[in-house]
């Protein structure tokens, strides 16, 4: 997240040797090592950057999702996440929009916060 998130504050797209490198990593780790906060920086890097992902990276960020979905506890998380799909303009497959459907209604069933509603 660190060095995706260095370029993206310099508004710089790596070149094609480091883009892969830094693709490969990202499809390495996103599906079973990252926590929310990380996996939402990649997003947030890659929409920054005005740049989609491979494939397979997209694919393996969407397995990041879909597993740190249930974790998230602040409504902001979701909102962030979806802002980014639409900024890279993707459609989240039906397996990540049910993740986050179910982190939704855990977090509708307990708010006390209007403005998280």
């Amino acid at each position: 997240t660190i060095l995706m998130s260095a370029y993206a504050q310099l508004g710089r797209t790596p070149g094609n040797t480091t883009w892969a490198a830094l693709e490969t990593a990202v499809t390495r780790v996103a599906r079973t090592q990252m926590n929310a906060q990380g996996v939402m920086g990649l997003l947030t890097a890659f929409a920054r950057l005005q740049r989609n992902p491979a494939e397979n990276t997209w694919v393996a960020l969407e397995a990041g999702v879909e597993r740190v979905a249930p974790e998230m506890t602040q409504p902001r998380d979701i909102l962030e996440i979806l802002r980014r799909y639409k900024k890279l303009e993707r459609i989240p497959p039906e397996s990540t929009w049910e993740a986050l459907a179910i982190t939704i209604e855990r977090m509708a069933r307990v708010s006390t916060c209007p403005q998280e509603v």
